[in-house]
């Protein structure tokens, strides 16, 4: 599909809105204000194990900063929080 944010998109709920994004398209990432799940944030994900898989996933801090930028303020919120809780 030309012009979407990859080749295949996807979302779940288990508790939680999960997105998911195959081969991201590097033309449609912008350098100044990086999408939380493009190329350019792809070399800092953060693997965690799910239910015996390995999940890649966006670092915390990408996350937050489209929640801002996004004007997302109660997530912005919780992902501050998590960050603190460590």
């Amino acid at each position: 599909m030309s012009g979407w944010v990859g080749a295949q998109t996807g979302h779940a709920f288990c508790g939680a809105i999960v997105e998911c994004i195959d081969r991201p398209d590097p033309a449609l990432d912008d350098v100044a204000a990086p999408h939380e799940q493009g190329s350019l944030v792809a070399p800092e994900s953060e693997v965690v194990q799910w239910h015996g898989h390995a999940v890649p996933l966006p670092p915390m801090a990408a996350s937050l900063r489209v929640c801002e930028r996004r004007g997302v303020h109660e997530r912005a919120a919780l992902i501050h929080a998590a960050m603190r809780a460590g």
